[in-house]
């Protein structure tokens, strides 16, 4: 995750595809920028210790916004030749309980 967030801060212009993505689901572009916090400041505060259970709620959270935006089509179909969405997430939801 760091490495995506280095990216991303040394080319801005990555931000336009989430944008577009926060766009498309009426929400406000500026989120976008939280992607600063998932990518960058989250994984630094887990590997140094810093918050570290914070640290991974924010990250928790990043992910759920990325699988949100970019595979929001294929998130409850099952494509037995890629993938499994729907098995994954029912999966998770099983043994976090």
């Amino acid at each position: 995750m760091l490495f995506h967030g280095v990216h991303k801060i040394s080319h801005p212009s990555s931000l336009d595809f989430i944008s577009k993505q926060l766009a498309s689901l009426d929400l406000p572009q500026i989120l976008s920028y939280g992607v600063f916090v998932g990518e960058v400041i989250a994984p630094l505060m887990i590997v140094f210790g810093f918050f570290a259970r914070l640290g991974g709620l924010l990250v928790f959270g990043n992910m759920i916004f990325a699988i949100v935006l970019a595979h929001r089509s294929q998130l409850f179909t099952v494509d037995w030749h890629r993938n499994c969405n729907y098995c994954l997430l029912s999966g998770l939801a099983t043994y976090s309980t």
